[in-house]
């Protein structure tokens, strides 16, 4: 890519001075008040650089962080869109700059400048906004003395400092001292990475990524990540196909293990308990989002192993399937565990004999069944009522990750941001709410299957999502056209609240149940994989399509 030029303004504080002596760099920041009179820009784009690192900050809100320097030939910029971040009145931008001295073995590896600078500019030339943004004597400045930070300090010690300081745009802060930002003009080549040739950065950073695995994403939905590394993209990789391989077990060993008359409700209630860790999610994020350290997010996610601990001490005083068992030749086994658990300990029971006598005629009448993935697939086809069921599974999975309960939960966060709900506290107070009524309506909708039955609930849940979704939209745009229109914005939350009982309605539990219940013995395992294999595809699908949407919407 072509290095542009254009007008180059750096500023910077007067008075700054080096410690030669440091191995660390120092901070200095900078503020501005940006006063909007009428209704808010819906995009304004701006373009920033520094001299080291920096982080913008817009009305207490992190919107983006650096450094954006390049190479010794080339010297980049940021490229970011303000516009969602601004309200009408007063609005507080805030960067904070660490520069890291030159003049020590901490320095970067080639020339910078010989002080340090922040470039800030409108991408586009506009007399309103181009006057308020860019670098000029109207920015106020001040040195941090007491505050250093090492270039080899982790990064995550950079993003947190300063999150919950007072200086991101209030006026009652008298422990820095406050003066005009100067304006360094560069008039040739000074031998140092020419400022003046700037370009945008090749690579997006990576806070304006949208996340693809998204399992870890929910329990952070509304606590937004600085960065996503390889190494937390394979831990999250891994952690999706655990769930995965858990959702395929799940349902049919507990639909071989509950006695007969409590098979549906427990069934159903087995996907219930997704709202269980939710709650505890919302709850935990609500609490660690004012702790200004990377605690913040690392005990949520490590309450996340919590569950997988308990299953790993519990999982051996579990069970076997009765039918496993007798198809092991364990059949002594496989009648004392459902003497055991659905005789009251009785092997004469004629409840247990009826069960024992059904797994023995089913499985001899599998016996010389084939079993493989190839079969399987050829059984799905090879008659009517398998081909049936074959589209069951294909269109529940599509139900399931295709009716908006991606946006609805993943992408909480910008949707609140959209009807200007911005604020942490009111994003994670949101979140961890409506995940309890989520969690309520989930078991109470758990016991209707066997009262209602399966397809009428099914049929009534998306119904009430399809009617929810288009009330979600006409209440969103009509608060983008006219921002004062609380109502709007208030109706937005309210149905994000409903979204959930009707989610729960006739999917999360009822789905499951149903899905378990239609594939025979021979086809139930894999069967469950295929559905989850086909509901995780999309579920991808939506994960990468609903951001893109949101995005035009902003």
């Amino acid at each position: 890519m072509a290095a542009e030029t254009f007008d180059t303004s750096w500023m910077w504080h007067p008075s700054f001075r080096e410690d030669a002596s440091s191995t660390a760099g120092r901070f200095v920041h900078f503020r501005k008040k940006l006063i909007v009179n009428g209704e808010p820009p819906k995009a304004l784009r701006i373009k920033i650089t520094v001299d080291t690192r920096y982080k913008l900050y817009i009305n207490c809100q992190r919107v983006s962080f650096g450094p954006a320097k390049g190479d010794v030939n080339i010297w980049f910029y940021d490229e970011i869109d303000i516009g969602p971040y601004i309200h009408s009145g007063d609005n507080h931008i805030a960067i904070h700059v660490l520069r890291l001295f030159s003049g020590t073995s901490y320095g970067t590896s080639f020339p910078r400048l010989g002080s340090g600078g922040v470039k800030v500019a409108t991408i586009a030339h506009d007399a309103i906004w181009s006057p308020q943004i860019q670098s000029s004597t109207l920015w106020e400045t001040a040195v941090d003395l007491f505050t250093k930070l090492r270039i080899d300090e982790p990064e995550d010690d950079f993003l947190h400092v300063y999150d919950k300081a007072s200086i991101l745009g209030s006026e009652d802060v008298t422990s820095l001292d406050w003066i005009p930002a100067i304006i360094l003009r560069y008039q040739s080549s000074t031998g140092v990475s020419a400022p003046w040739k700037l370009s945008p950065r090749l690579i997006p950073h990576m806070e304006n990524q949208k996340v693809q695995f998204t399992i870890i994403h929910n329990v952070l939905s509304c606590k937004a990540r600085p960065s996503i590394t390889p190494c937390s993209s394979f831990r999250a990789s891994l952690l999706g196909l655990a769930v995965l391989s858990s959702l395929e077990v799940g349902a049919p060993y507990i639909t071989e293990i509950a006695h007969p008359a409590q098979r549906s409700t427990a069934t159903a209630l087995f996907l219930t308990f997704y709202s269980v860790g939710s709650v505890v999610a919302g709850w935990c994020t609500f609490g660690t989002f004012r702790i200004d350290s990377t605690a913040s997010w690392r005990i949520p996610s490590a309450l996340q192993g919590l569950p997988s601990i308990i299953q790993l001490l519990a999982i051996w005083s579990l069970p076997e399937s009765p039918r496993w068992l007798v198809s092991q030749g364990r059949n002594e086994e496989a009648l004392a565990m459902l003497a055991k658990y659905h005789g009251e300990g009785d092997v004469s029971n004629q409840g247990v004999q009826l069960e024992y006598a059904e797994i023995l005629t089913t499985l001899r009448a599998e016996a010389t069944h084939e079993n493989n993935i190839f079969m399987f697939l050829r059984d799905l086809g090879s008659t009517p009522g398998n081909r049936k069921r074959m589209f069951i599974l294909i269109w529940a999975a599509i139900c399931s990750q295709m009716s908006g309960n991606a946006f609805v939960s993943y992408y909480l966060s910008p949707i609140l941001k959209s009807v200007g709900l911005k604020s942490d506290l009111q994003q994670t107070l949101i979140n961890a709410t409506s995940q309890m009524l989520s969690r309520f309506s989930a078991v109470h909708f758990a016991t209707l299957p066997a009262k209602v039955g399966r397809r009428k609930l099914f049929l009534c849940s998306l119904v009430a999502i399809w009617v929810i979704v288009i009330c979600i939209t006409a209440c969103s745009a009509t608060f983008t056209k006219d921002p004062t229109n609380k109502a709007a914005a208030y109706a937005v939350v309210v149905l994000l609240y409903l979204f959930s009982p009707a989610y729960n309605l006739g999917i999360t539990g009822n789905l499951g149940l149903y899905i378990t219940e239609i594939l025979p013995y021979s086809l139930r395992a894999k069967g469950l994989s295929f559905y989850y294999f086909v509901q995780f595809g999309f579920m991808m699908l939506s994960t990468f399509t609903v951001p893109i949407g949101l995005e035009d919407i902003a």
